[in-house]
């Protein structure tokens, strides 16, 4: 019997989804959630004198997907979400969540209420964070991801699939790149924002962009140490694609769904190569070239990995 779900992207709302997978069918789950954010002010850049524009303006409206009543409501879906990864789950699959760093503690309480066994936390350094646009505090230059794993025996701790990564570099050519690609097991990754090419410009919006787009070079990581090829990669809040994206490029299978319309078109383009002005930038077309290469040379796992 065919999977309709296994590596296409469904438009649906992800608590509507999620039941219809079947139970412990997914190796891990990888969902950049909502931020809640709760802004929608508007800064206009003016000079002081001539009271011109001087620079575009800046909204911090994320959009519908991030609107919610209350933090009692937006935990609450985040709960429902949680436990419907977890049904999913194989036993002690992993579970990787961004999460907006002001709420990790209601995070931690959440999927510990909810069976999930807190293994770490990952943290994503940007080399060319946005500005603070009003010059009173840091850049932004960090986002917060935690790993967990579902966890049915209290005492058992072990990641179902954990490819321990012996530390090297990738060598990328310095016409493609000025900075190599490490690989290892710290959990702190270090890349540049999503940038054209990668970054998906979408005519239908104002905004021309889906504002938290991960890049792939971030994603990498967590999907090489959680999963193995043919695995299957949860992501039921995958936005214009990236964490999808990410797992075809590795060789693993994927289910997902995204409720926005607009988000949904422009993944199911972007995975089945049709979106025109899309393409991996020449850096992270090398880094992958290279992964898939090192794991070539070495079954059922690759040179780099130290096995499950």
């Amino acid at each position: 019997m065919t999977d309709k779900f296994l590596n296409n992207v469904i438009l649906d709302d992800c608590l509507n989804y999620l039941p219809q997978l079947n139970e412990e069918s997914v190796d891990m789950a990888f969902i950049d959630v909502p931020y809640f954010t709760k802004g929608n002010r508007v800064f206009d850049f003016k000079s002081k004198d001539t009271r011109k524009k001087i620079r575009k303006s800046y909204n911090t409206y994320m959009g519908k997907w991030d609107v919610f009543e209350n933090e009692e409501t937006y935990f609450s879906w985040i709960e429902k979400v949680l436990d419907g990864c977890w049904r999913v789950l194989k036993d002690n699959g992993a579970m990787y969540l961004f999460v907006k760093d002001g709420f990790m503690s209601f995070f931690m309480k959440l999927l510990t209420k909810h069976k999930y066994h807190f293994k770490n936390v990952l943290i994503w350094g940007k080399r060319n964070p946005l500005q603070n646009i009003l010059h009173t505090n840091y850049n932004q230059a960090l986002e917060v991801m935690v790993f967990a794993i579902k966890n049915k025996e209290k005492k058992k701790s072990t990641p179902l699939i954990h490819n321990n990564l012996k530390q090297q570099t990738i060598q990328v050519p310095r016409d493609i790149s000025n900075h190599d690609y490490e690989i290892n097991m710290h959990n702190y990754l270090l890349t540049s924002i999503c940038q054209k090419p990668e970054r998906i410009t979408i005519m239908e919006l104002e905004e021309k962009s889906h504002k938290t787009q991960k890049p792939i070079e971030v994603l990498l990581k967590p999907i090489l140490v959680s999963s193995n090829p043919n695995s299957i990669v949860l992501d039921c809040c995958c936005g214009v694609g990236s964490i999808p994206h990410a797992s075809k490029l590795l060789k693993r299978n994927f289910y997902a769904c995204e409720i926005n319309p607009i988000y949904h078109k422009y993944a199911d383009l972007r995975l089945k190569n049709e979106l025109q002005g899309f393409s991996v930038s020449k850096r992270t077309k090398f880094v992958i070239q290279r992964l898939l290469a090192l794991n070539k040379k070495r079954k059922p796992l690759s040179e780099y990995m130290g096995g499950t």
